[in-house]
């Protein structure tokens, strides 16, 4: 496996620090799709995330158990009470994201969602694939992100990671014109968004010369060694914040 170091940060490696998870982008897709066309709510986003993210915690088969799935660890993830978390699961069930049981968690792939779905995913590059979320930056979007924040991870996640031979890996470019126009996002929500994505340590800017950056857009690693709390000061720590709707 070839590895490259950008910053002290290796771009390709077998997995990211906290582990991945794979999610094509046809669920990544619906997902945010569904939010955009109002068939759920912000926090039911979140939610998605969540589950995402619990799944995961049950992927590698370890202990010989049969799964269980409670809504307390999804509360856990998001901070929502389990009483309104209830409405999430059954509002992203109905719209085909996700199958809920205590046994079993599966998630749609948009199959069901119409012609204007299928255009909305032709727009994403390599679309046929899965991608390597890293579990945290999932635990991220599931405690509370904003609309903004989240388009600009997914816009990310889909220009920069890639998992081919066994390692994950982490550079691409993107334009923040490209994140705004293909999730409906104001282009100064997704420049600020990004700007606190390279505060956080998340997004690593690489040189690129100007004709380059306006021709193909900025030139960018996600750390795959990347923690929550990059970048910032634990006298700053604060909650993040839940909006239920």
């Amino acid at each position: 496996m070839s590895v490259q170091t950008i910053g002290g940060c290796t771009a390709a490696r077998r997995k990211p620090a906290g582990g991945f998870c794979f999610v094509s982008v046809a669920e990544l897709a619906s997902a945010w799709w569904a939010y955009s066309e109002k068939l759920i709510r912000i926090a039911d986003l979140r939610a998605y995330f969540a589950c995402q993210e619990a799944n995961a915690r049950r992927s590698n088969g370890k202990g010989g158990e049969a799964p269980r799935f409670v809504l307390e660890e999804i509360r856990g993830l998001t901070g929502v009470p389990v009483s309104k978390l209830r409405g999430s699961i059954k509002r992203l069930e109905a719209a085909g994201l996700l199958s809920w049981s205590e046994s079993a968690l599966t998630f749609g792939d948009g199959s069901g969602l119409g012609p204007r779905f299928v255009a909305f995913l032709s727009k994403l590059p390599n679309n046929a694939r899965r991608v390597p979320v890293p579990r945290r930056i999932v635990r991220l979007i599931a405690g509370g992100s904003r609309p903004a924040l989240i388009a600009c991870i997914l816009g990310h996640l889909l220009r920069c990671l890639y998992y081919r031979k066994g390692s994950v890996g982490s550079r691409g470019r993107c334009k923040a014109s490209w994140v705004a126009e293909t999730f409906g996002v104001s282009l100064r929500r997704v420049k600020e968004a990004r700007a606190e994505l390279v505060r956080l340590g998340w997004l690593l800017p690489e040189e690129a010369p100007q004709w380059a950056l306006n021709r193909w857009g900025a030139s960018l690693s996600i750390n795959l060694d990347w923690h929550r709390l990059d970048g910032v000061s634990e006298s700053r720590v604060e909650p993040v914040p839940i909006e239920v709707d």
